[in-house]
């Protein structure tokens, strides 16, 4: 019977850079992954998907808006939100209203 050299694609190692992905004389080397799309590494080293995004609420009359994040300082985020030329600030996922 011949032999085959199939694939082993398990990931269930981790994420490593890439500079790690050379060193082919590492066994748990070979099970790892340099990027993980919608994948979390746990740190053990298996991985599990990301949980989904949180519904945090409506644009102003359901319309289309863009969402631009504001960075103060590290610890003083917001969001500003553009829909029908009016502007909403949302600041710990909490719309503020006057």
């Amino acid at each position: 019977m011949a032999k085959t050299n199939a694939p082993l694609l398990a990931f269930n190692r981790g994420l490593v850079s890439s500079s790690a992905l050379t060193r082919v004389d590492v066994d748990r080397i070979r099970l790892s992954a340099e990027v993980m799309e919608n994948w979390l590494p746990k740190t053990a080293g298996s991985m599990f998907l990301r949980p989904g995004f949180g519904y945090l609420g409506s644009s102003r009359n359901n319309a289309f808006a863009i969402d631009i994040p504001f960075v103060a300082a590290t610890d003083d985020t917001a969001h500003i939100e553009f829909a029908d030329g009016k502007m909403r600030v949302r600041i710990d996922d909490v719309l503020i209203s006057r």
